[in-house]
């Protein structure tokens, strides 16, 4: 099954390359494309994206600034991904090096999964080591919970419910996408060793 890795990035100029070069040391050796789903970069960030372009696979740069919410831009690059898999982060975090082989073998057993993410500031961990990082996945109630920048879905459950809702303000969208599938009696699963750094907002890193 061929790969999409879905990229929204909004004036993410300063961080982006640090998550374009985790992505082009992936050990995955299998067929993938990189869709960087752009929400309206008045920065350089589309310029230093198409600068990478010989160090990644298929990549497509796609105008994603109709809404100006990640949850518009990861729908427009699911919509231009060509990809069985649909595997999303972000651009100012960086991928565990066998982070789409990770989520590409998860999703042999399910068909929605998510991994830990652990933050980061300046080069350090925040919040305690990596071995600190959850051991099951995340739950509110019943309900399991997914986190946008570390998820992965087939290309099929995704457009069945109807992807991202785009209503909702940003950080609800991921939960909102794993109730759905959670009402339709599929689980979220947990990929453990699919580890996304995830960079604080006011980190000078």
């Amino acid at each position: 099954m061929t790969v999409s890795v879905i990229l929204p990035t909004l004036n993410a100029e300063r961080w982006i390359p640090d998550q374009l070069a985790a992505l082009a040391a992936q050990s995955y050796s299998d067929e993938w494309e990189l869709i960087v789903a752009d929400n309206g970069s008045t920065d350089n960030t589309r310029s230093v994206a198409l600068s990478s372009r010989s160090r990644l696979p298929r990549p497509t740069l796609v105008d994603a600034a109709g809404v100006r919410r990640p949850s518009h831009a990861r729908n427009q690059g699911a919509l231009a991904a060509s990809g069985d898999l649909l595997l999303f982060t972000d651009a100012d975090d960086i991928v565990c090096p066998d982070w789409i082989a990770r989520l590409s073998d998860g999703l042999r057993d399910s068909s929605i999964v998510t991994g830990p993410v652990g933050h980061f500031a300046d080069g350090r961990t925040v919040g305690g080591s990596e071995a600190q990082r959850p051991r099951e996945r995340p739950r509110i109630g019943p309900f399991d919970l997914l986190t946008g920048g570390n998820m992965g879905i087939t290309r099929e459950l995704f457009f069945a419910l109807g992807g991202f809702d785009e209503s909702l303000r940003s950080g609800w969208s991921d939960f909102d996408l794993a109730v759905r599938a959670n009402l339709r009696g599929i689980r979220v699963g947990w990929v453990e060793q699919a580890i996304v750094r995830r960079r604080r907002p006011n980190s000078g890193a």
